[in-house]
């Protein structure tokens, strides 16, 4: 190899070396950047992750509140329905007569289990050839027409010992809208209001089932 060659190869190389030492710095640097731009993802993810716990925090107490609320609206309607059906109890324990009808015995919360489903009556009349079935609410609604059909629908095959009664039936409850009220006159049955302290008994288109 010539002197000449050596100088080359000599200066090759180096013209070799400053491009790969250039290449490095930007690799370097790029590097650097990427470092920084992980951490600022890093913090952006540490706030994300304390923003969703107090997300999360903020979510567990308003399911407690709505919770504790729904719990409580479950505790009036439940107590509006007792306060009714006491109502209506003593109202017909004093008198024993629906409609013209005088029975004998009074009872309330009636259930018995027949094809795996639970049958209940809110109060039941009976005097030894007659029973009247009440559905009684707080607030009676069109579904709760179509409760007591059902439990008419049943009753005979729950009670046998009642195959042979002639059954009344009636809807008693402190709120009813004229909708509920001729639902329940088209469907036979009568209805039981509360006018202040006393009871109303409204028997029109009342049949037997």
């Amino acid at each position: 190899m010539t002197d000449q060659e050596l100088k080359d190869l000599v200066a090759g190389l180096a013209v070799a070396q400053a491009k790969t030492d250039e290449a490095m710095k930007k690799t370097d640097e790029a590097m650097k950047k990427t470092d920084e731009a992980m951490k600022k993802t890093d913090e952006a993810m540490k706030k994300t992750d304390e923003a969703m716990k107090r997300t999360d925090a903020q979510m567990a107490r308003t399911d407690k509140k709505f919770a504790n609320m729904l719990e409580m609206m479950t505790g009036i309607s439940t107590s509006q329905g007792l306060v009714s059906e006491e109502f209506f109890y003593n109202c017909l324990a004093d008198t024993l007569t629906v409609a013209g009808i005088k029975y004998d015995t009074i009872d309330k919360n009636i259930k018995q289990k027949v094809n795996g489903k639970w049958l209940e009556v809110d109060l039941l009349l009976e005097n030894g050839s007659n029973i009247a079935l009440i559905e009684v609410k707080y607030r009676a609604r069109t579904d709760n027409i179509e409760q007591l059909k059902n439990t008419i629908a049943t009753y005979r095959e729950a009670f046998p010992q009642h195959k042979d009664y002639t059954i009344y039936a009636g809807i008693a409850s402190f709120n009813l809208d004229d909708f509920v009220v001729n639902q329940a006159h088209e469907n036979g049955f009568f209805v039981l209001k509360r006018m202040g302290e006393l009871l109303e008994i409204d028997s029109k288109g009342m049949r037997t089932f």
